[in-house]
């Protein structure tokens, strides 16, 4: 019970920009964060592009969007800048390479 009185502290390196539950249940689907404002080579994120018209990764600072052409085929282009609803991001790199057996 005591537990639950203490302040937490987020710590977290891990950013959110938006919120789903606004994209979902109000409708509001214009971008909250443009992806030019992350180009921190220690960047990483992902989210919809606003509007909801494909998906963001920004790798390395670099934004990739990722739209579908038809039924068959799906494009990936590497764009300066694109506005995202909601968007989860990381600007503190401390990732290591882990190695995965087959």
């Amino acid at each position: 019970m005591l537990a639950s009185c203490t302040k937490s502290t987020n710590t977290s390196s891990i950013k959110v920009v938006g919120e789903m539950r606004d994209v979902m249940w109000k409708g509001d689907l214009k971008g909250k964060i443009a992806t030019d404002s992350l180009n921190n080579k220690e960047t990483y994120g992902l989210g919809p592009i606003e509007f909801l018209k494909g998906e963001i990764v920004v790798f390395e600072g670099q934004t990739f969007v990722s739209k579908v052409i038809d039924s068959v085929s799906h494009q990936v282009t590497k764009i300066p800048s694109v506005r995202a609803p909601f968007f989860v991001y990381s600007t503190n790199s401390d990732l290591k390479v882990v190695e995965v057996n087959s």
